[in-house]
């Protein structure tokens, strides 16, 4: 049946945390996807140590991992990040891994060594990656963020689901609610919930300049 018109479905239980953990997910193009970003994003105390860059990048490593699988798509390495970014409440630690179909060999894995510290691609190249248009070129890109404390320790989970349209006009909500389910049962996958997967609750709608469907789907991990 066709969903025309913005909405939502469906009822969150009391208590439950919005932005807690969860997956950012945004869709540039359809169809098999040339590059994939995989982030990991983690609240941490401000100004606490922090060396456990390794866990990010190897949950980066994994998400990318499982949707090279998915497609059946061999796809090296071409640019890694690992840093700590400094807020006024917290800090927030990274890491960031993109995919590209055509470097199949790809760049090795860092060290355990290098991953204790910030290191990789620096925010100079970064910038000058967005300069030159090539981060618009990702197809799929998907930001595991986790905001739980301590984390991993939160249960209350949703997907944010953004897809780029060429126009806004006569849109069914359906395939789109189709395609972010799926990335919700994806992440709930790599996520080793305890649990089934069962939805809590949908909401639908759109965005202008850029068009853009957003959908976000909420469930529990556990």
């Amino acid at each position: 049946m066709a969903i025309l018109e913005a909405g939502g479905d469906g009822t969150l239980p009391e208590g439950f945390v919005e932005w807690e953990r969860g997956l950012v997910f945004t869709l540039r193009h359809l169809g098999r996807p040339s590059r994939i970003n995989a982030t990991v994003r983690q609240k941490v105390s401000k100004g606490a140590d922090f060396t456990a860059y390794g866990q990010l990048y190897q949950r980066a490593a994994a998400i990318g991992e499982a949707r090279k699988l998915e497609l059946g798509l061999a796809a090296g390495r071409i640019l890694h990040t690992w840093y700590r970014f400094e807020g006024s409440a917290c800090d927030m630690v990274f890491a960031s891994i993109t995919f590209a179909v055509d470097a199949e060999e790809g760049m090795s894995a860092p060290s355990a060594a290098e991953l204790e510290t910030p290191g990789g691609a620096t925010r100079e190249t970064l910038t000058k990656e967005h300069m030159e248009g090539k981060l618009q070129k990702l197809d799929e890109i998907y930001i595991d963020f986790d905001m739980s404390d301590p984390p991993g320790s939160g249960n209350d989970c949703m997907l944010s689901y953004g897809e780029y349209v060429p126009a806004l006009e006569g849109l069914d909500f359906e395939p789109f609610l189709e395609r972010a389910e799926d990335r919700a049962r994806f992440y709930h996958r790599v996520s080793s919930p305890s649990g089934p997967f069962q939805i809590l609750r949908r909401e639908w709608w759109t965005l202008t300049s850029p068009n853009l469907v957003a959908i976000h789907i909420y469930f529990h991990l556990g």
